[in-house]
């Protein structure tokens, strides 16, 4: 009997040792081969990242600090290694907190001029109520001619900071399509993705060369046509310029319009199919390595898709730094545009039970002609963000 149970007790042991011990070794086996496939992922990052010259993204990070006074990271390569460790603070909260500030220090900035406007228009209509009696018909032209003068000064004042932000917002928009777009097309490239490289690069030259430019020597003039008629439509009641104001504003909105609408159909509907032709190359590469070399194939294919896992790594990662970027550069000049633009109209709205029905029309016309700068602002930052977005999008499917 107590052979038997020693016996039964050895069989057991032996047993434990069959099935027991290989499962953890087995366990530490794939643990050991998820460190190193880890590992080789970060040694391909890290390849990627020291084959490119990242040098011209360290200058848009300088000029972002030179126009809007914000600082994102002290390098790219800084900003991309939070990116992949997590420790990026750009989320929601962050950019809400951002915005806020923006909208409360621009309203503070702007209220005292505003306030200012307010006190010569209803300076203007103290003073015609009190010598309608008693002065001539050249007299009210003399004081409104004076009060109109200072009115405009003031507005000139405050529409010149914004026109210098939008001009230098359009000059960062041509750098970063210079510096930002030729570095992840070459990553696409080296993905294998030659199609959506063949798309991209006359979309990002159309971009940089045609758009930016139409813009600035375009858009801008008529913006500028279009808020001097409104001041000297104003000028006299002789002057009548409204109608031809409202037709360079409309012509501005639709030119922008059709040139951006052409632009982000072509890039989109081309980008999509490109990319879908990378992807069947990739993966048709994957399954002849696999397939075709005998022995050493799936090791290749191993190896194929570390390097693949890599480069998309990295082409993801300075797509978000681009992203961010271009919404820094964006936002402070939009937001402060639409701040003027919606305290003009309601210092307009104000002014209009309490003084000259000339000097609220006069706010609100030239308030309304700031949609030219808001539009071409918001078209150019959206063409910029869908390229970006599509460089993301293309090759992301390579090591499935």
């Amino acid at each position: 009997m107590k052979k038997g149970v020693a016996l039964f007790l050895l069989i057991l042991s032996f047993l434990f040792l069959i099935i027991v011990i290989p499962k953890g070794n087995t366990v530490f086996a794939e643990d050991t081969e998820a460190d190193d496939t880890e590992e080789n992922l970060d040694d391909a990052v890290n390849d990627t990242l020291d084959g490119l010259d990242l040098t011209g993204f360290d200058e848009l990070l300088t000029l972002l600090k030179e126009y809007n006074d914000v600082t994102v990271a002290n390098s790219i390569r800084t900003l991309v290694n939070d990116i992949l460790a997590g420790k990026s603070e750009f989320d929601f909260s962050y950019f809400a907190k951002f915005c806020t500030e923006i909208v409360l220090g621009e309203t503070v900035n702007i209220l005292p001029q505003l306030l200012l406007i307010a006190l010569f228009a209803f300076l203007y209509s103290v003073l015609q109520n009190l010598n309608s009696g008693f002065s001539s018909s050249s007299t009210q032209k003399i004081l409104y001619l004076a009060c109109f003068g200072l009115v405009v000064t003031v507005i000139g004042a405050m529409t010149a900071k914004n026109i210098t932000s939008a001009v230098k917002t359009f000059e960062f928009m041509g750098k970063f399509s210079e510096v930002s777009f030729p570095i992840m097309i070459t990553l696409v490239t080296a993905l294998g993705g030659s199609a959506s490289a063949a798309v991209y690069q006359p979309m990002i030259l159309i971009f940089g060369n045609v758009l930016i430019v139409l813009i600035k020597t375009v858009i801008m003039p008529l913006f500028y046509i279009t808020f001097v008629f409104s001041i000297v439509g104003h000028l006299s009641e002789n002057v009548k310029l409204d109608k031809f104001s409202k037709t360079v504003k409309s012509a501005a909105e639709w030119i922008t319009g059709i040139a951006f609408g052409t632009f982000v159909t072509l890039l989109t509907s081309q980008g999509i199919t490109g990319a879908g032709l990378d992807n069947l190359a990739i993966r048709g590469a994957k399954f002849a390595l696999s397939s075709y070399v005998p022995i050493i194939g799936n090791y290749l294919k191993d190896g194929f898709d570390i390097v693949l896992a890599g480069c998309i790594v990295v082409k993801n990662a300075l797509g978000l730094c681009a992203i961010l970027i271009l919404l820094f550069a964006v936002l402070i000049p939009l937001l402060k545009t639409v701040i003027l633009m919606l305290g003009l109209k309601f210092t307009a709205a104000v002014l209009q039970p309490l003084s000259d029905e000339k000097f609220s029309s006069l706010l609100y016309v030239v308030a309304d002609s700031f949609k030219i700068l808001i539009v071409a602002v918001l078209c150019a930052a959206f063409a910029a963000l869908l390229i970006v977005m599509m460089i993301i999008y293309t090759c992301n499917f390579g090591v499935i």
